[in-house]
C-alpha cells in the first residue's frame, strides 16, 4: 500500500525495468522508482499533489509527464516539504492547491526566516526525521 511511481521512457531496456525492481525501496529515484509506504502520510500527499492525482492517475492509458514545467512544482513543493519535517508539523495538501498558493507560502516563510531570529523557536521531532525527509526528497530530484 502507499504510493509507487514506476518511469517509462522511449528506448528502457530490460536491464532498466529490472534496476526499478527495488523491493519498494524510498530513495530509488534514480532509476525512475518513486516510493511513499502506507506510512508515510506527508510524502503520499507530496507525490499526489506532483503527479497529479486527476490527470495521471485516474487514467489507464500511459500519460506523458512534462518533467521541465512540473520541475518548478517540484522546487516549492519540496520547499514546503523540507520546512514542514524541520518544525514537525504534517505537510498536508490537496490536488485543488495551485502552485501560486505553493510560492506565496514559501515566500512568506523566507521573509519571517530572513527578518526574525526565530530558529530557537522551532523544535523539530528528531534530527532522524529531518533526515530522512531530506534523503527521500533528493530521490524525488534524482527522479526528475
Amino acid at each position: 500500500m502507499g504510493t509507487d511511481i514506476y518511469m517509462e521512457w522511449k528506448g528502457k531496456t530490460k536491464e532498466d525495468a529490472e534496476k526499478q525492481m527495488t523491493g519498494f525501496s524510498i530513495d530509488a529515484g534514480d532509476v525512475g522508482y518513486l516510493r511513499a509506504s502506507i506510512g508515510m502520510r506527508s510524502e503520499n500527499a507530496f507525490l499526489r499533489m506532483l503527479f497529479s492525482v486527476d490527470k495521471y492517475w485516474d487514467k489507464q492509458e500511459k500519460i506523458p509527464y512534462d518533467f521541465k514545467s512540473n520541475f518548478e512544482i517540484l522546487k516549492e513543493l519540496g520547499f514546503r516539504y523540507l520546512i514542514c519535517a524541520y518544525t514537525g508539523s504534517d505537510f498536508q495538501t490537496t490536488e485543488q492547491e495551485h502552485l501560486e498558493k505553493q510560492m506565496s507560502q514559501n515566500k512568506l516563510v523566507m521573509q519571517i526566516l530572513q527578518k526574525s531570529n526565530i530558529y530557537s523557536e522551532i523544535k523539530m521531532d528528531a534530527v532522524e526525521d529531518f533526515r530522512f525527509a531530506v534523503m527521500w526528497l533528493e530521490s524525488v530530484f534524482k527522479f526528475f
